[in-house]
């Protein structure tokens, strides 16, 4: 399962999961995922969380080989061994996100059930949220992305409503670029990716961070 580079994550958590081990702290678990979520270990949240699975005796990947294993298989498994929900101001922090921001820009696109099981929260979470290679978790502004080079408001506008994804979320929000201040990091990576420009992704990722706003 996981390569070479990932010796650190992978020691961790055999010395938290010694063989046979079953969770018995929901929110031990959670913490150990969603960190993975902001680190760089596995390069995919999906196979770190087969990974967590496979250590908690949760599935047996011989039985059930990871390519057989779909995003929804997974959210699945999560909710049958973890009977757990989160409040709507859980997933407000989650997000990165205040009340009325998620309420306006994100509750319609995400589709999250009022108080949501844990697998739809990660389900959603890595194929809606994050970018691939999970760098970015809070919201990104229009502003933002007007403050990288040859990307002005304007240009922007004409731009960002011909993308593909970008259309599915203004017709699930049933809002206008124009209403909209803020973007999942997801579909902003998927908006340069459309463009032919993915690298400025990566651009915008280290202007973020030199702004120290991740």
């Amino acid at each position: 399962m996981p390569k070479r580079n990932n010796v650190k994550w992978t020691e961790l958590l055999v010395a938290i999961t010694p063989k046979g081990h079953r969770w018995k702290n929901v929110w031990h678990l959670l913490n150990v995922v969603f960190s993975y979520l902001f680190s760089d270990g596995f390069k995919s949240s999906r196979r770190w969380l087969v990974y967590i699975m496979y250590l908690s005796n949760w599935v047996d990947l011989k039985k059930r080989p990871y390519f057989t294993l779909s995003n929804q298989d997974l959210a699945d498994i999560v909710d049958d061994h973890l009977k757990l929900t989160l409040s709507q101001e859980e997933v407000y922090r989650l997000f990165n996100t205040t009340r009325h921001t998620y309420k306006k820009n994100f509750s319609n696109y995400l589709d999250l059930s009022i108080k949501p099981k844990i697998g739809e929260i990660i389900l959603v979470y890595i194929t809606k949220w994050q970018d691939s290679n999970q760098n970015l978790s809070k919201p990104i502004t229009k502003k933002q992305l007007a403050q990288m080079s040859g990307l002005y408001h304007k240009k922007l506008a004409y731009m960002f409503i011909e993308v593909p994804q970008a259309k599915d979320y203004f017709y699930s929000t049933k809002l206008s670029y124009e209403n909209i201040k803020q973007f999942p990091p997801r579909l902003v990576e998927c908006f340069f990716e459309e463009i032919g420009e993915p690298e400025r992704f990566e651009e915008l990722i280290l202007l973020l961070k030199k702004e120290e706003l991740y």
